[in-house]
């Protein structure tokens, strides 16, 4: 019994652990000005997924790349997204609310151009890790069944045996 009650409490640590971490984490908010033909963006770390928000403030058209921190580093050198894995691709947007799921944890790019031949004067972006973290949701939830499971089989056993 002690050993279900030990996976129970690891359990409800973790489901804590996944609302709490994200807010531990930092959020990401740039502005700035872009110019057409130009990319401007921020690198991230991220485990499963990112909360994206950008807005341009005259509803100005832009498109956003998300691709991985090698591809983005070769992309922000060369200035063309030639020989560039990319991820997830929104063209032509004013707003972009989005969550996106990230294939293996680690860092990305973000990168953010008009989609026009105007130069966007405001450009906000904002980014966090999701609430509730959902690898940690659901490792927390797993070792409470399975704890639970436990649990309820000893019991069994227990009063079997009396």
């Amino acid at each position: 019994m002690r050993l279900a009650r030990f996976l129970m409490i690891i359990g409800v640590t973790l489901v804590l652990l996944s609302v709490i971490s994200p807010v531990v984490e930092p959020t990401y908010v740039a502005y700035f000005n872009l110019r057409p033909d130009q990319f401007r963006g921020c690198m991230v770390n991220c485990n499963s997924g990112l909360d994206i928000q950008i807005s341009s403030e005259h509803n100005e058209p832009f498109s956003v790349y998300v691709m991985n921190y090698e591809n983005g580093l070769r992309m922000l050198e060369n200035g063309s997204l030639e020989n560039v894995t990319v991820i997830h691709v929104f063209y032509n947007r004013t707003l972009l609310i989005q969550h996106i799921s990230i294939p293996v944890p680690g860092w990305y790019a973000i990168l953010v151009t008009p989609s026009g031949n105007e130069t966007i004067t405001f450009l906000e972006v904002t980014i966090a890790n999701p609430v509730p973290n959902p690898g940690l949701l659901l490792s927390g939830v797993s070792v409470i069944g399975v704890g639970v499971i436990g649990f309820i089989i000893m019991r069994r056993n227990y009063q079997n045996n009396e």
